[in-house]
């Protein structure tokens, strides 16, 4: 199970032509799985590729991000105590 507290914004990639197959909206990164996907959809993330899980994302080029959750909330988020 994937708890969703690596979220991350992509900042910079280069975007792909063709977006509608779904399968990888930005250049430079590895497809989203149906997992991520459905654990995005439960966060009511959007699923256009703009927002990834940093733990599934592999980077195939250059890209930037931006953390979504704060580290210090992510203890808090997932129950999980350090």
């Amino acid at each position: 199970m994937l708890c969703g507290t690596c979220r991350v914004a992509i900042q910079r990639s280069d975007k792909l032509l063709d977006t509608a197959s779904g399968m990888a909206p930005f250049r430079g990164l590895s497809p989203m799985s149906d997992m991520e996907r459905a654990r995005l959809s439960a966060l009511e993330q959007p699923l256009d590729g703009s927002v990834r899980l940093a733990c599934q994302l592999r980077a195939l080029g250059d890209i930037s991000i931006e953390a979504l959750v704060p580290l210090s909330s992510r203890s808090i988020e997932t129950g999980r105590t350090n």
